[in-house]
């Protein structure tokens, strides 16, 4: 039998390319605010949106900016190679953020793995690690949620893996705290917890501490610096947020949920019955082992999400990677009490764990190639087609976004009309024409004159026109309007 260790790098080896492949096909964002509170901020300052385009935490000026600053110096940077192709300034935060979670998996492996005692569940505890497939989803996004999720985690590895750490890994670790802080302020609770663990439980030392404490703020100075660069003016964000979404409660004005909500929505998203694995592993570590850093560190982050009314999921993803952790904390338990077998000897466990593992294999096949969001595909079109200045004729929402444009992912010089507002759709000379439309109608008197350029199905699957659902479906068109004189 291959050595653990072994076993371990390749599956190392497996899930970098996993993570690639991943990191390629997730275009898109999960949440709006991983698109328009960090790609769209950036926009603005590469010239490509306008105030009025962006989000209202802009004009509250009550988001860090230094996420879009990375992305503003990314794209940058690739133009002066000729790479500032958007599509693929998104990708490469993708990959990036990819490499730093695998980055991360592998600190938390050589920091608890040697933990159990079971050797399946050291196997498990990588096999868990690299391939929960809602981690894999998180692991590939730019998102705040992930960023500081990762740079708090690998300050928790680095201080927990030195027994009596040198005064530098305190300045180090205080720093990605601080950073984590900066890019998503939730984090302090993290960094809190954990602080009272090392000066209670651990007993480090209260002027390390002070140390720890003096590289944080450094880092929010740092913060603080690049809102000045990106608002213009001096500015707390971390204040205004606290004002405006927690002091003035404008965040329940997005919908409030129950204390609860964390555990059952959990359990809904995570594919039921398996996802009661990962809420009961949460709540038994902490009951089971409270005086463990892990849980002074998770515990008031919790606490605090638990208390305010608006929730979300994805508020909850800074701590994702305690995930494995706890899982295989709890199988370590089971199997030291009722033996190593025990899910081969159960038939009841042994089923649930078959089944377990292979909903997870067509999630992380699902979740390898399928888009965060469908709709870049249709910017995609858009993109490579509008070859100079262009107008966009739309009908019913903008192909630019619903609520709020999406100008990150367009070329400049572009207009964009309903087309109620003409009588008749036609060339427009030193100019390109698009009619982006679901309409029947639109896209039976144009389509003759059009060249396609985008639609939202693929042409075999109207094959299956099962009891006249296609008759019944509206397809999203984009057209491009031929020159006749061309």
């Amino acid at each position: 039998m291959k050595s653990t260790n072994t076993t371990t790098k390749q599956l190392f080896t497996i899930g970098l390319v996993i993570y690639v492949i991943t990191a390629f096909f997730s275009v898109g964002n999960h949440h709006p605010d991983e698109h328009f509170q960090i790609f769209e901020f950036a926009a603005l300052k590469l010239g490509m949106a306008y105030e009025n385009d962006l989000a209202w935490e802009y004009h509250f000026q009550m988001r860090p900016a230094l996420q879009p600053a990375i992305v503003v110096a990314l794209y940058r940077f690739l133009a002066l190679l000729g790479l500032n192709n958007p599509f693929f300034v998104a990708f490469l935060l993708r990959l990036g953020s990819a490499m730093m979670s695998l980055y991360v998996i592998k600190l938390v492996i050589d920091l608890y793995q040697k933990e159990f005692r079971q050797e399946k569940v050291k196997l498990w505890f990588v096999v868990l690690s690299l391939f929960i497939w809602i981690s894999l989803y998180n692991n590939v996004r730019f998102s705040s949620e992930n960023i500081s999720g990762n740079l708090f985690m690998i300050g928790f590895v680095w201080m927990m893996q030195a027994k009596q750490p040198k005064i530098w890994r305190y300045v180090v670790v205080g720093a990605l705290f601080g950073l984590a802080f900066v890019i998503r302020y939730q984090a302090a609770f993290m960094v809190l917890g954990f602080g009272l663990w090392l000066l209670i439980q651990r007993k480090d030392s209260f002027g390390k501490l002070v140390v720890m404490g003096l590289a944080f703020f450094a880092m929010f100075g740092f913060g603080v610096l690049i809102d000045k660069w990106y608002y213009g003016d001096w500015v707390l964000t971390t204040w205004n947020y606290l004002k405006w979404n927690i002091l003035a409660d404008r965040v329940s004005t997005f919908g409030v949920a129950p204390w609860y909500y964390y555990m059952t929505q959990t359990i809904a998203d995570g594919i039921p019955p398996f996802s009661v694995v990962y809420v009961v592993s949460f709540l038994w570590f902490i009951f089971k082992r409270p005086k463990s850093a892990l849980t002074w560190t998770i515990v008031p982050f919790m606490a605090i999400h638990f208390l305010i009314g608006h929730k979300e999921t994805r508020f909850m993803f800074p701590i994702m990677g305690f995930l494995p952790v706890v899982v295989a904390y709890l199988l370590d338990y089971i199997m030291n009490r009722k033996g190593g077998d025990f899910f081969e000897r159960n038939k009841y466990a042994f089923w649930f764990k078959r089944l377990f593992w292979v909903a997870n294999i067509v999630m992380v096949l699902i979740v390898m190639f399928r888009p965060a969001n469908y709709r870049v595909w249709r910017y995609y079109a858009m993109y490579n087609a509008i070859e100079g200045p262009a107008t966009i004729y739309y009908g019913g929402s903008s192909p630019l976004g619903d609520a709020l444009p999406n100008k990150f992912y367009m070329k400049p010089d572009l207009n964009i009309w309903p087309y109620d507002v003409v009588d008749t759709i036609v060339p427009e000379p030193g100019r390109q024409v698009f009619i982006a439309t679901s309409d029947r109608e639109m896209i039976k008197k144009y389509g003759p004159k059009s060249k396609r350029i985008y639609r939202s199905h693929s042409e075999w699957i109207k094959r299956f026109n099962f009891n006249g659902w296609v008759d019944r479906t509206s397809f999203y068109y984009v057209l491009e309007l031929k020159n006749p004189n061309e």
